[in-house]
Parts: C-alpha cells; structure tokens; sequence
C-alpha cells in the first residue's frame, strides 16, 4: 500500500508518502513535517517489523515540484531501501 498526502499552506508544502507491505510487516516513508526539527524539514521513517521499533534519518530532495519528488522516492524505496532494509 502506498500512501501520498500533499498539503500547502501559503508557499509551504508538507507531504507523507509512506509505503507498507502488511504481508511482511515493511514499512516505511518520507515526510515533510514539523515532527522532527532536529532532522530538517524532511525526514525518512523506518519502522522496524521485528522491534517494533521507528528510526528516523534526515532526507533531502534536489527537486520540489511534487511529482518530482513523488518520482525520486518511488526510485529510491525499490532500488535502494526496500532491498537494503530487507538483506536477511
């Protein structure tokens, strides 16, 4: 299941495009927020299917035109982050 949230308030945009596989419990995403300052404006989010734990890096799109970074991150959850995050 893939999830996109896009929203804007004035000239700011905040976006969730978060994918999880209920089959094996994969989930993951990138979010514009202000959940984590420390981390900038953009963050990746892990959460972990055996610990139940969540771990969160800082993340960065050269692009910002929402379809662009809809692209970007579609690229980079099935050729890096998937098979990364799933090496057994």
């Amino acid at each position: 299941m893939l999830d996109v949230e896009w929203r804007f308030a004035g000239d700011e945009q905040q976006f969730r495009i978060h994918y999880a596989d209920p089959n094996t419990g994969f989930n993951c995403g990138w979010h514009r927020d202000d959940d984590h300052p420390e981390l900038g404006s953009v963050h990746f989010q892990y959460d972990h299917p055996e610990t139940g734990e969540t771990t969160h890096q800082r993340a960065q799109f050269e692009k910002s035109v929402p379809t662009e970074i809809l692209w970007t991150v579609l690229e980079r959850l099935f050729e890096d982050r998937i098979p990364s995050l799933t090496v057994e």
